[in-house]
Parts: structure tokens; C-alpha cells; sequence
């Protein structure tokens, strides 16, 4: 067997390993274990992300689901604008996926201010987060958790 093939076993083999454990569960540590901070493959990477957000209840219940969609904050017209950029720099060629993004990030914000009486305001680093969650292409729900879980965990208020 020559070096590259081996090379090529041993990579695979820890994507395999990773992704049996993410069907089984696993944790945080035992992505670390078996990553050892390699970049992630695509395919694994929101399955990941959910494990060490531990979303997966929350994702469950789909609060985001249960809102009635009114969107009258008193900075609606600021966080539609941003809404409107980001999807703009994630499609850029794309019109009407800008409008089906602008729709959900909308949604993800408005909601997560409404439930968390929280007031957004420009320049205040939530466009930026929602950046990298929405370049892994989940459901609005599993965008909204993974958003959510960033901020209440990771930054300060």
C-alpha cells in the first residue's frame, strides 16, 4: 500500500468514526477525541455544530414554529435592511433566494428579540453570527437555535 493510499484510509476513517458517533449521540468530548481539530467535512459540519451547541432539544420543541409571524418592533426597519444585506453577500446572483433568506433571517431575529425582550440594534454583531449559521443551510428552526444558543452562551450582555 503506498503512502497516499494510507494517508487516504486513515482520513476516511475518521470521518467514518465521527459520523457513527454523531448517529449515536455521542458528545462534545468525543468529537474532540475523534476530530483532533481537523477541519470537518461538509457534510458533517451542522450535525457537529448541533452537538456542541446541544440544540437538539431545543430544536424539538420549534418554538420559532409557534410564533404568529408579526413583525411590528419598533427597529423592524433596520433589522429588514441588515436581513437584506446578509442574504445579498450569501447569494449574491440569486434574487429570489435573497428574498426567501431575508424572509427567514427576519423571522429569526424579530423572533429572538421578542422572546428574549431583547431590542437590535445595528452594528451590534448578530448579522455576523448568523453569517457562517446560515451558510450550513438548515431549517429556519435549527437557524434560530443554533443563533440563539451563541448568544445566550457565548456572549456577554
Amino acid at each position: 500500500m503506498s503512502d497516499s493510499d494510507e494517508e487516504f484510509n486513515d482520513e476516511s476513517l475518521w470521518e467514518t468514526e465521527l459520523e457513527i458517533a454523531l448517529l449515536s449521540n455521542c458528545d462534545y468530548g468525543a468529537i474532540r477525541n475523534i476530530s483532533k481539530l481537523r477541519p470537518l467535512p461538509d457534510s458533517l459540519r451542522s450535525k457537529v455544530w448541533k452537538v456542541c451547541l446541544d440544540v437538539q432539544q431545543d430544536i424539538e420543541n420549534n418554538q420559532i414554529s409557534k410564533w404568529k409571524e408579526i413583525y411590528d418592533l419598533p427597529q423592524q426597519d433596520k433589522i429588514r435592511e441588515d436581513c437584506r444585506h446578509l442574504a445579498e453577500k450569501l447569494k449574491p446572483n440569486d434574487p429570489e433566494q435573497q428574498l426567501l433568506i431575508t424572509s427567514q433571517l427576519e423571522s429569526i431575529l424579530t423572533f429572538y428579540c421578542i422572546s428574549n425582550d431583547e431590542f437590535y440594534e445595528k452594528d451590534n454583531g448578530w448579522i455576523e453570527i448568523l453569517y457562517p449559521i446560515m451558510s450550513l443551510n438548515l431549517t429556519k428552526n435549527e437557524n434560530y437555535n443554533f443563533f440563539s444558543a451563541i448568544l445566550k452562551r457565548y456572549i456577554p450582555k
